[in-house]
Formats: structure tokens, C-alpha cells, sequence
């Protein structure tokens, strides 16, 4: 074969794998934003998804500080206060309210919507911390704050109990917050619903864990608070607020316990829901345990598809797409890429898992076509990262 023809394939090569990328989704603009040298950080292992909020306006990123706290009683237990961290000057601002007890509490108020649609406002458990520890603890009222982020002033709402968990609807337009007095109990447990302009909360039906919220309608993934033995947050249904009223069943209780670890989401448009359960099952005399993502399809109020192998981090750019970590395996491939973009709809990308950057990189969250990452560095040296995702 001559030069000419092998320069002349080379060049067919090269034009092709430039289409085919320039064909499929991809990250640009990777930069570093934040360190992760500080011990206290809460940011680990255990926590992954969700252990960060980037800001909608991707200025800012909210992270949790641990740290030892004396109680009431004279013991200690680990608190974490609530930081925000400009990326643009690097200084950090403790949010304040008393530190957030418990790491179930902790992350799943993290992981639900804790800014304004414009990145303005904060909305947070606030401790009356009547015994001046700086530490929530479950036997002191709490409030519901509203934490004003330029002028750095907190506002508390008139609604009180032991423990309070709030979250904005994804609009910004309505406040939803659950309170528990003492136990998981449906006689404890209640979930109130506002408008955020005027400030008049409305009681549901139904007293559960909030753990998703369409943002384009009323729709939620609620978790039943149900009576027995040992009360838990177990029955998951899709709950429409406006109506008060129980839309669809999504899950049994050992579907609801993998949803409290593994926060569900809506892709950006409200159409899908992703969420996450854990399937056991005994075959050939031996356990089995994977990990499914169910997609829900609210249009025709019905299962759409089911993923294997991946968890939902947040929802991509543009309608109907949803980024996923893909979850190690054994047995699986080490090289193979940890962060996949999914589109149930889309003609053009198609149903598949398509990779976004490389085998190094845990996802931590999304905020529209923002993607904040941890590099996996051989060095040891600990990082946040901020990257664009691109559709073709």
C-alpha cells in the first residue's frame, strides 16, 4: 500500500472519530473550583451524590462541615454546619443557624431544592438552639428559615416543631415543609404546602418525607409515613399537592427504604421521573442484589423503562435528559467512564448511556447544563470540578 493510499484512510479515520464525537454529548470547560483539603469537610465516600449544591446560577456551591458538638445532656454528637463557598472569590459563609444533626437529616435536606430558582435565597432548618451549643438537637423547636444570601440576613416563618425539613418547589413559587414532633408517626408527622409571596401554610392529607418535586407541576415523590411496630417513612407514591391526592403507587417498602437513600429526579421538563431501587432475589441458591432505575413516565402515568447498573445524579441540559453514575460492578470494567447522560425521547442521541469524561471522575450534581465532579487523582490530592455539558 503507498503512502498516498495509507495518508489518505489516516485522514478518513481521523474525519470519522471527530464526527462520531462531535455527534455524541460531552463535557467542555473543565476547571477546578474548590479544594477538598479541609478534614472537616463533610464531602466523602459514603456520601457521593448529593453531598453538594451547586447554585442555580452556578456561582456558588453549598457543602456541609462537620464537627463534634457538646449537647444538652453533656454528650457529643457530629453536627454540620451549612457553608456556602463563592466560586469567584474562594471565601466561604457560614450560613446562620445551629449545624444540622444526624447524616440522614443532613443530606437528605441537602439533596432537595435548598436555593430560589435565581440562586438568591436559602431556604434551611432553623434550631432555636436554646441552649446555645450551636448544634440542632431533636428535644429544641426549630423553625423554617429563609436566608437572604447578599445581605446575609435570616428570616424564621411562624411554623414550629422538633424537627423541621423545608425545600423550595422547583419554581420558587411554593414552600413545602415536612415537622415531626418526636417519632416517624403519622400522629407526629405533618407535611404543609405555602405559596412563597404570601406565606399561609395548608396542611396535606398525607404526612410524609418529601423526596423530589416536579418543576413543572405539583407532583412529588412522597414517602408514606405508615403506622406499626416501628413507624418509617416506607410506602412510595407519586403525590399531587394541588389536588391532595394520591397520583400513582412507585414503589413497596423495600423499594422506599433504597428511595431514602438514593434521592429520586425529575428530568428538567417534569415529563420523567428516575428513580432508584434496590431488587434482591435468590437464584441458583445464591443472593442476588442490583441496582434498577425505573423511569417514570408521567404523561401516561406509567413505567417508561428500566435502567440497570446506574443511579440519577440531576437532569441534564435541555428537555427528557437525565445524568447517571454508573455504579461499579464486580467483575466490570475499571476504564469504563462513572458518568452517563440518558434522554428517554430524544432521536438524535437516542436511548443509550452516553459517557461523559472519563473513568476518574464521581458525580456530585447537576444544576442545568452545569456538572460538579470529584477527579478521582492517584496523588491523593482532593478537588471539586465544574464542567459544561454539551448536547450535539
Amino acid at each position: 500500500m503507498n503512502k498516498l493510499v495509507i495518508l489518505m484512510l489516516f485522514s478518513a479515520l481521523t474525519i470519522s472519530s471527530i464526527a462520531s464525537a462531535a455527534d455524541a454529548p460531552r463535557l467542555i470547560g473543565e476547571k477546578e473550583v474548590m479544594k477538598l483539603d479541609d478534614k472537616d469537610n463533610a464531602y466523602g465516600e459514603k456520601w457521593g451524590i448529593n453531598a453538594m449544591r451547586l447554585s442555580p446560577d452556578a456561582r456558588r456551591v453549598l457543602y456541609l462541615r462537620k464537627k463534634m458538638y457538646v449537647t444538652k445532656s453533656g454528650g457529643t454528637e457530629r453536627g454540620y454546619k451549612i457553608i456556602l463557598r463563592d466560586l469567584k472569590t474562594g471565601k466561604d459563609t457560614a450560613v446562620p443557624v445551629p449545624a444540622l444533626f444526624d447524616d440522614d437529616f443532613a443530606e437528605a435536606w441537602l439533596s432537595m431544592a435548598v436555593f430560589d430558582p435565581a440562586g438568591k435565597t436559602l431556604i434551611v432548618p432553623a434550631s432555636q438552639d436554646a441552649n446555645r451549643n450551636d448544634l440542632m438537637e431533636k428535644t429544641e423547636k426549630c423553625r423554617v428559615g429563609l436566608y437572604d444570601i447578599a445581605s446575609g440576613k435570616l428570616k424564621t416563618l411562624d411554623i414550629e416543631s422538633n424537627i423541621t425539613f423545608p425545600a423550595f418547589h422547583p419554581d420558587g413559587k411554593t414552600l413545602v415543609v415536612m415537622t415531626m414532633k418526636g417519632r416517624m408517626d403519622p400522629e407526629e408527622v405533618k407535611l404543609h404546602v405555602t405559596p412563597t409571596d404570601k406565606i399561609k401554610f395548608r396542611t396535606l392529607n398525607n404526612p410524609g418525607l418529601p423526596r423530589g418535586i416536579s418543576p413543572a407541576s405539583g407532583l412529588m415523590v412522597l414517602l408514606l409515613v405508615t403506622r406499626g411496630a416501628r413507624p418509617r417513612p416506607d410506602r412510595c407514591v407519586l403525590y399531587d399537592m394541588n389536588t391532595d391526592t394520591i397520583k400513582a403507587e412507585l414503589g413497596d417498602k423495600d423499594q422506599g427504604r433504597s428511595i431514602r437513600k438514593n434521592k429520586p429526579q425529575w428530568t428538567s421538563d417534569g415529563r420523567y421521573l428516575y428513580h432508584t431501587i434496590i431488587k434482591n432475589e435468590r437464584r441458583d441458591g445464591r443472593n442476588h442484589r442490583e441496582t434498577l432505575t425505573r423511569v417514570w413516565d408521567v404523561k401516561t402515568n406509567k413505567e417508561a423503562s428500566i435502567l440497570s447498573g446506574v443511579a440519577p445524579v440531576g437532569p441534564g441540559p435541555g428537555n427528557g435528559a437525565m445524568v447517571l453514575f454508573r455504579l461499579p460492578s464486580r467483575g466490570g470494567s475499571k476504564t469504563e467512564p462513572r458518568i452517563v447522560l440518558h434522554a428517554q425521547d430524544d432521536k438524535t442521541l437516542g436511548q443509550k448511556l452516553h459517557p461523559l469524561g472519563d473513568e476518574s471522575m464521581y458525580p456530585i450534581c447537576t444544576q442545568g447544563k452545569w456538572l460538579l465532579y470529584r477527579p478521582d487523582d492517584v496523588k491523593g490530592n482532593r478537588a471539586v470540578c465544574l464542567a459544561e455539558i454539551v448536547l450535539p
